[in-house]
């Protein structure tokens, strides 16, 4: 298990998705992509997660309602 931060960047662009877990990882963090809501909330629940980077690709109305859940 790797004592490095993990980060979830949850948004529905793959190739932004990969950009930006390749800059994440030089900086020194896991990165975990969600492409959906269900995803996100799946990998926050069996994860430690220490940050959540939000995609401007996921629409508002989703990303609102998915960040609602997140809180939860």
């Amino acid at each position: 298990m790797s004592s490095r931060p993990l980060v979830l960047h949850f948004g529905n662009d793959a190739l932004l998705a990969e950009a930006r877990a390749l800059v994440l990882e030089d900086a020194g963090y896991d990165v975990a992509a969600a492409e959906t809501e269900a995803a996100a909330l799946r990998l926050l629940r069996s994860k430690p997660v220490s940050v959540v980077v939000a995609c401007h690709s996921v629409p508002p109305n989703e990303l609102e309602a998915a960040v609602r859940q997140m809180k939860a």
